[in-house]
């Protein structure tokens, strides 16, 4: 009896050992994705961007979409109300195979990426479709928005700040007093 419980114990061990080093919980963007961009800049963020877009959707997590929406959207809609958009709900990611980023063109708040989307088929050679798709930067983060839209971002975004400069006025005002 006494083997039985140190083999058990022992295990048990080995399986804590284990399964440490895993993450728990849904998986999440990573948020330093868009501070990383090494050598490439703000290329080589949006091509890690759009591939782990893709990536994600291929595997059946739809929480990206959600995660590259605009801020101002995802105040106002929860990730369970998303979910129930038939947008949203009916998108048919268990098509989709890979991305290829061919070119980014970087403007000043946005930028352009011309990428091939494979979708899955029995084609030995499947063939690309081409699109050309649109990321908006906002806040020092790329987001590829599927539901929320750039000039709603805007206005909020100048919301903020002028919420922030009135707080900063405020402080101020406090300060001198």
């Amino acid at each position: 009896m006494k083997c039985f419980r140190a083999i058990t114990l022992l295990m048990a061990i080995l399986f804590m050992i284990g399964c440490g080093g895993q993450e728990s919980g849904p998986r999440t963007a990573d948020k330093n994705l868009n501070e990383t961009a090494g050598d490439g800049g703000d290329e080589a963020v949006i091509r890690a961007i759009l591939t782990e877009y893709i990536e994600r959707m291929v595997e059946g997590d739809k929480t990206v979409l959600y995660e590259n929406e605009f801020l101002y959207y995802t105040d106002i809609i929860s990730l369970t109300e998303y979910y129930e958009y038939p947008r949203v709900r009916d998108y048919p990611y268990d098509s989709l195979s890979h991305v290829i980023v061919d070119s980014v063109e970087v403007l000043d708040d946005s930028a352009y990426a011309w990428i091939r989307l494979f979708y899955l088929s029995d084609d030995p050679e499947p063939k690309p479709h081409e699109y050309k798709t649109k990321l908006y930067r906002s806040m020092g983060r790329w987001y590829r928005p599927y539901m929320s839209h750039w000039e709603q971002q805007l206005e909020y975004d100048e919301e903020i700040r002028a919420y922030q400069q009135a707080v900063e006025r405020e402080q101020a005002e406090q300060e001198g007093k």
